[in-house]
């Protein structure tokens, strides 16, 4: 009998299906068969939400809810204002999402990052040069998405100004817009590193230090990228150029952060000084309280920025 036998990846030690005769032919035919079936149950998904997103807010409304169960909730101003946001977020076409798609892939990309230095033969030095290059290229790609926060404010041109009339405070006011696109990256760090600690048997310990030093560092070059955009006095919010200008900031600081954290990294791991009881532990540590410095640096220029910001009013 004939061998049916297609793709395969032996790298991974899996073949995606293989067979003699008709078997490898009604695996084949089933695989066809479950791409029509997977589109059509993502449209029976989708459909109901774009509608319902589409449409007015009284356009689907059950014919069963009375007014009074339907009728709009009075908010807190805090409230409100969180919840504007993550609708302004949500909604998003330009923004959300790349910045999401990215982080969705992180975790992906690390993984298979992973799997490919698994397959290497290296010795303990090369152990150590693997887990820089890990280091770098999760700061690479999350860093530099945070070149889109760098236009976030911009993005609503002047309506921005309107927040000034809102009875919070100046850092409620604009951390607001913060705090969904920096869930969403504390989230896809921690589940990289996770993966590539499975991937790789690393220990816990030291993953869950490295983790916790990477999401200081994005979450210092959030706040960064944020304050470039919203205090930058020189042009008028929504012209291309200022845009550009103030991504290109984030981003080459996002590079300069990523190699001077990797570099660090690298002699942590040849230091024989050990602050913990093995060099993966007293390295991940450093890079743990190199990200609290950083975030921290990073908080204080943040909110002094947001001061200058409201204390030049509309002259800004």
């Amino acid at each position: 009998a004939s061998k049916v036998y297609l793709g395969g990846f032996t790298g991974f030690s899996f073949a995606y299906f293989s067979g003699y005769g008709l078997n490898g032919l009604w695996m084949f035919l089933a695989l066809l068969g479950l791409i029509p079936v997977l589109f059509i149950s993502c449209l029976s998904l989708a459909s109901p939400l774009y509608l319902r997103l589409a449409s007015g807010s009284d356009e689907l409304q059950g014919k069963g809810l009375t007014k009074r169960a339907t009728q709009n909730r009075a908010m807190s101003p805090n409230e409100s204002q969180f919840h504007k946001e993550f609708l302004l977020f949500w909604k998003d076409e330009t923004i959300t999402p790349n910045y999401v798609g990215v982080f969705l892939a992180l975790p992906l990309i690390l993984s298979l990052v992973s799997k490919i230095f698994g397959a290497m033969d290296v010795n303990s030095r090369g152990e150590g040069m693997v887990q820089v290059a890990s280091l770098l290229i999760l700061l690479l790609i999350a860093l530099s998405d945070n070149g889109l926060i760098a236009r976030i404010y911009s993005e609503e041109g002047a309506a921005f100004k309107l927040n000034r009339t809102y009875p919070l405070k100046d850092s409620s006011i604009i951390g607001s817009k913060l705090l969904l696109p920096g869930l969403f990256g504390v989230l896809s760090i921690f589940a990289s590193v996770i993966s590539m600690a499975f991937i790789r048997k690393s220990a816990m310990e030291s993953t869950f230090l490295m983790g916790s030093g990477v999401v200081f560092i994005y979450l210092g070059h959030l706040l960064f990228s944020a304050g470039v955009d919203f205090s930058n006095p020189k042009e008028t919010f929504g012209e291309t150029s200022f845009l550009a200008n103030n991504e290109n900031r984030s981003i080459i600081l996002a590079l300069a952060t990523s190699v001077l954290a990797a570099v660090l990294y690298y002699y942590y791991l040849q230091d024989a000084i050990l602050w913990l009881h093995d060099v993966d532990s007293s390295a991940a540590f450093k890079v743990l309280l190199l990200g609290i410095l950083y975030f921290s640096a990073n908080v204080v220029l943040y909110l002094r920025k947001i001061k200058y910001v409201y204390k030049q009013g509309e002259s800004l």
